[in-house]
């Protein structure tokens, strides 16, 4: 089996619980080879209560997100589309700050219904974003932390990039693969040794030599979490749809990309601090964000049908 990023060769690691896990030889993105069901995802989600509380409103509305959005120099009155907007935090800063409107989607009705009755988001869509047309352009959108759910996210990146408007960019938020930041937790760590250790019938010392191999695959926990996706593997794949990105690691204590996340005590802080220089130093921070802006054909081929129709012309005029 070939990765459906790099296209390079993939690789058996480990087993997590009864689920084999590959890993590309190329870029290093895992996966689980025997994906769950639609039966088993479906069991393990109906177990989910969607939990959020309206004090979102108050978190996503200071002045740190009004920069953050005015930071992408978005058009006026410009159109967000929230792709697994879970509480409506995003859609409903979009809003407050008066950048445009804003359209959530999300597949849990329940948290529709909170981003509909709590945060008061007037256009929401309760469906999958593969049924979305894509005749429609958007000039901000937002995808935070849904890809690894899902069985083919290859598929949801490729139809939000063809969202995009001319000038807009789609944030694609998602846990960095190899990043070794939340290991750096002592409950994390020994969570996922055991894990592994106890599937594979091997030592915890053993397991633990995995943590220095790129095999521990930040994000990947069975069944919930189903991808282990790399900066490589992504940069790979949207080289060859011809797209323009750039590339930030956040770690688990940031601001923008980590806005529910907060440290309880001074001695969490200092273990945070020492966590970022140290293990956050290899490989980047917990948090992987893509910035993708349009099809780097769209406006050139624009151009270059231009340049041809004036070229075309001057030269009929000619032998006219």
């Amino acid at each position: 089996m070939n990765c459906r990023f790099c296209n390079g060769e993939m690789k058996f690691i480990y087993k997590i619980e009864n689920y084999d896990i590959i890993q590309c030889k190329r870029c290093y993105t895992a996966r689980v080879l025997n994906m769950p069901s639609e039966e088993e995802l479906k069991n393990f989600y109906s177990g989910y209560t969607f939990q959020c509380d309206e004090n979102v409103k108050n978190l996503l509305t200071k002045d740190i997100f009004r920069e953050w959005f005015k930071s992408f120099n978005l058009p006026k009155d410009a159109l967000m589309l929230d792709i697994g907007g879970g509480g409506g935090g995003f859609s409903y800063a979009f809003e407050f700050f008066k950048i445009g409107k804003s359209f959530y989607i999300d597949l849990d009705s329940k948290a529709c219904d909170f981003a509909r009755n709590i945060m008061g988001i007037k256009n929401i869509l309760n469906m999958d974003i593969a049924k979305l047309d894509i005749n429609e352009k958007y000039d901000f959108i937002y995808c935070r932390h849904v890809i690894e759910h899902l069985k083919e996210p290859y598929k949801l990146i490729e139809k939000a990039c063809h969202l995009i408007s001319e000038e807009g960019v789609f944030v694609l938020h998602f846990p960095n693969g190899l990043s070794l930041e939340r290991f750096g937790y002592k409950d994390i760590m020994k969570n996922k040794v055991n894990k592994i250790a106890k599937s594979n019938n091997i030592s915890r010392f053993q397991a633990y030599k995995l943590f220095l191999s790129k095999q521990f695959c930040h994000g990947l926990d069975t069944i919930n979490h189903l991808w282990a996706i790399t900066q490589k593997g992504l940069s790979y794949y949207l080289d060859k749809l011809g797209y323009k990105y750039q590339i930030k690691y956040a770690n688990l204590d940031d601001k923008i990309y980590s806005p529910y996340f907060y440290y309880q005590s001074i001695n969490e802080r200092i273990r945070a601090s020492f966590i970022n220089l140290t293990l956050t130093k290899l490989y980047g921070g917990a948090h992987l964000i893509f910035f993708i802006r349009a099809e780097q054909s769209r406006a050139e081929q624009s151009r270059a049908e231009q340049s041809r129709a004036v070229i075309f012309e001057y030269a009929y005029r000619k032998t006219a």
